[in-house]
């Protein structure tokens, strides 16, 4: 899977899909400032599934440093966060999201 996206405000990430072989649509949802969700039944399968973002920007300001993190919370999710350095999260980005599943 291969996407860009975009964010801003309490809108959830916006997927451009370049790629998918995942077998389904991955749902993109915000939950609070900073905090959204992915989810796509059975496609990020625990010890198998790598992720990875890059050319993250803040839209805002082009001078914004911000810390991207992925935690996978099952086989059917994972959490996305995106904070300033400054540690407080951004509601304004766009980034590419890699994630590669690996047969068992």
């Amino acid at each position: 899977y291969v996407a860009l996206l975009t964010q801003s405000g309490t809108a959830a990430p916006v997927a451009t899909v370049l790629e998918n072989t995942l077998g389904g649509t991955v749902v993109w949802t915000y939950s609070d400032v900073g905090t959204y969700f992915a989810t796509l039944a059975k496609a990020f399968p625990s010890g198998r599934t790598v992720f990875a973002l890059n050319g993250i920007l803040s839209t805002d300001d082009n001078s914004y440093k911000i810390i991207p993190v992925i935690i996978p919370t099952s086989d059917n999710d994972f959490t996305m966060t995106m904070a300033l350095v400054a540690g407080e999260g951004v509601n304004l980005w766009m980034a590419n999201i890699t994630i590669h599943v690996y047969p068992a």
